[in-house]
This record gives C-alpha cells, structure tokens and sequence, in this order.
C-alpha cells in the first residue's frame, strides 16, 4: 500500500513529535497502553488558541454524546484534543473547527486490518484466508518508529503479520506541496474538493458527492433511484457478492446483508476477540448493525 503520507492520528503525530523524547519510549509501553505512547505530550504545548478550539469543539462533542447517551462511555478522543491522554482511539476529522464524527483514525483502522483482513466480513465468505497488507510505504512525514508502534505494537497479540515499513522520496502527483511546486506559486493556497473519485483498473470512474453519484437528484418521493448509487456502496457491493457467490456454486444466498456478513464465522470471531479484549480497541466506535446492514437487495433489479 502507497500512503501519500503518515496516516492520520497516532502514526502521524509520532511521527511528527520530538524524536529525541520518541525514541526513548519504551516498546513495552506500548504494549502495556495499546500504542498511542501519550504522543501529544511529546509535542510543543498548545496555545491559547489551541485551548479555545478544543474547548468549541468539546462543546460540539457534548452535544453528540448527549442526543446518545448509551454511547458516551465508547466514543473515542477527537483526533487533536487532549494531547497528553494516551492509549486512546481517536476520532477524524482531527481539526478542531471541524463537526466530529464516528469515523475511526487511519492509523487505527489500519490497525485493525492488520488484525481481522483487508476484504472484511462480506469477502471473507469467499476468500476465508484473511489477506493482510506485506509492506506500507510512506511518502512524507514518516517515522519508523512511530508507525510501527502505531499498526504493530498496540495490536501485537492480534496481528496476522507484521508489514514492512518504508519511505519513498518520489512525490505524489496531486499532493498540496507537488501542485504548488508544478505551478511555481509556493503561496499558492489548494483547496480540497468537497466530492470523492473512484477508479479502479477496467471500470469507470465516479465522482460521488454526499455518498452518491455525482449530479444525483430524488424523485418526487424524495427517494433516490437505484442508479444514483456508487458502485463502490453497500447495496452494489452486496449485489456484486450474490452474483459471484451464485456462480461459484453456491445453492442459496442470504437475501439480507448483515446476514451474508455474519456466515464468515473466522472473521467475526477475530473481530469480536479484538473489540472486547484488547484494551484500546475494546471502546471502538461502531454503527448499529440494525441501522446500516439491515437491509435487502433485488439483484435482479440491479
């Protein structure tokens, strides 16, 4: 796997604290805590106006517990806030004007592949031996160190194999520091498109804005049609799932998705000795299966 650079969270901000102090945490530490080797109280103190962000952002983190108050216990620390709190899961966006969200870290979800599987509980069913990533390379900001305690050593009990850690000098074509360099306008201010792009080798691309296709309207029912979904959404994957799953002989298929994901018996048993025993990824932030996974698909109709 390419990474433009280190991935957000624990990876990142230990790669971007003091190494002189980094180096002298201990790898047993990491084991004892789960990883995150208390990396912001490596880095400068913060501001006054770092406090006055986070204490906006807290307020906004107040709200969301409150309208849910059976998840306040497992909602993790906000991606910059609280520096100085280790062995924590951290929640992105990490800006701190920014509306939190359920979303896990980068590191944290690369993490967790390197325990459960790349193709999750869906492909399992069909690829049972779970595919993990051999190497990770880096393009800017990396630090061995970091990134190793961050995807290895918290989840050391649980990973299926360790990947090989590299750094690579050749810059991303469309990285902010490569644009502004191709335009010779280091002044130059990118901003970041509010739409997603999907490609993959043979098929055709998508933008996609707010989880759909681009220019996608609802109907008078203020539904939106089945053409309106992205090929790479839950509804399209699952249908994809049954066709293949059919030809490779399969006599019957589950007809609910959450269902289908719940015949790959290996991989939730990884899955549930990860999120309940581990003591970091134990207060993971999940989606209510009843509400995302409950749901059926006409393949027909597809």
């Amino acid at each position: 796997m390419y990474i433009s650079q280190a991935p957000c969270a624990p990876a990142f901000r230990l790669s971007t604290a003091f190494t002189s102090n980094l180096d002298l945490l201990p790898t047993a530490f990491c084991l004892q805590t789960g990883g995150d080797a208390s990396l912001e109280a490596l880095s400068a103190s913060s501001t006054a106006n770092d406090q006055q962000a986070r204490d906006r952002t807290e307020h906004k983190r107040s709200i969301l517990l409150s309208a849910n108050q059976s998840d306040a216990a497992s909602i993790p620390m906000r991606g910059r806030n609280v520096f100085d709190l280790p062995c924590v899961l951290r929640t992105k966006p990490g800006r701190n004007d920014s509306i939190p969200t359920r979303s896990l870290s980068c590191s944290d979800k690369l993490a967790s592949w390197q325990c459960l599987g790349l193709q999750g509980a869906l492909l399992s069913t069909l690829i049972p031996d779970p595919i993990s990533l051999a190497s990770i390379v880096i393009g800017d900001h990396f630090h061995h160190i970091g990134l190793e305690r961050a995807l290895v050593h918290r989840v050391y009990d649980h990973v299926l194999s360790a990947p090989l850690l590299l750094d690579t000098r050749l810059q991303f074509a469309w990285s902010q520091e490569y644009v502004k360099e191709a335009a010779g306008r280091l002044d130059l201010t990118v901003v970041t498109p509010s739409h997603g792009f999907t490609w993959w080798s043979g098929g055709k691309s998508e933008y996609i804005v707010n989880g759909r296709k681009q220019g996608a309207a609802a109907g008078k029912d203020g539904r939106y049609l089945r053409k309106t979904w992205s090929q790479v959404s839950k509804p399209v994957w699952f249908s994809a799932w049954t066709k293949v799953a059919l030809l490779a002989g399969w006599s019957s298929v589950p007809r609910m998705y959450a269902d289908a994901k719940n015949l790959a018996v290996d991989y939730q048993e990884r899955k549930r000795l990860l999120l309940r025993r581990h003591p970091v990824f134990s207060s993971w932030v999940g989606n209510d299966p009843k509400q995302v996974d409950h749901f059926e698909v006409d393949v027909d109709a597809m």
